[in-house]
């Protein structure tokens, strides 16, 4: 030993990490990582069905407004086409209370418990992603004639939902949406 040097301690000799205390940190670490990574999984698949809920609104929405537009006394027909060239007809002519076209719930919202009606008041429309993946989405509306005076319409409860195809109350969180507008006569 140099002069001036003092002997090493059994303290200081043993200040490195004991194969125990690695093993502690490392599944502590293993723990932290597993939360980490099943936290982005979670985000992700609420990401996908914010996803699948917003195409639906919006595909409503888009249904609503091409059927308020058609107006009242105009029983009109429209003609749209999905991504894959389906072509579908949305009839617009409405009826007396309940409405004309997809069943209702008591609160007045579109019953996707009942089948689909028939008549061009439903249909199975397609999405087309970026991806080159494609959803479907169960399309339902109900055209309720409101104030009525002989043959004229003054004014048209038009009600629109969506929802993707295979999902139900026990898979999603959310319900459909149904969406409400008016159509009313203009006056001169």
């Amino acid at each position: 030993m140099k002069p001036g040097m003092k002997p090493f301690s059994r303290k200081q000799q043993r200040s490195g990490l004991t194969l125990i205390e690695l093993l502690i940190a490392l599944s502590i670490g293993a723990v932290g990582m597993t939360a980490v990574i099943s936290l982005f999984v979670v985000a992700m698949a609420n990401n996908s069905r914010s996803q699948r809920d917003s195409t639906a609104t919006l595909l409503s929405q888009s249904i609503l407004e091409q059927v308020v537009l058609a107006g009242t006394n105009n029983v009109a027909n429209i003609a749209l086409t999905d991504c894959l060239n389906n072509n579908f007809v949305i009839n617009t002519a409405g009826g007396a209370a309940p409405g004309v076209g997809a069943a209702l719930t008591a609160g007045g919202d579109i019953d996707f418990s009942q089948a689909a009606p028939g008549n061009n008041y439903s249909m199975i429309y397609n999405v087309c992603r970026t991806n080159g993946q494609t959803s479907q989405y169960d399309v339902r509306w109900n055209v309720m004639d409101m104030n009525v005076s002989g043959a004229t319409i003054y004014t048209r409860l038009v009600r629109v939902s969506a929802k993707p195809v295979g999902t139900t109350a026990a898979n999603s969180y959310l319900l459909p949406v149904t969406l409400r507008g008016t159509a009313a006569v203009a006056e001169n």
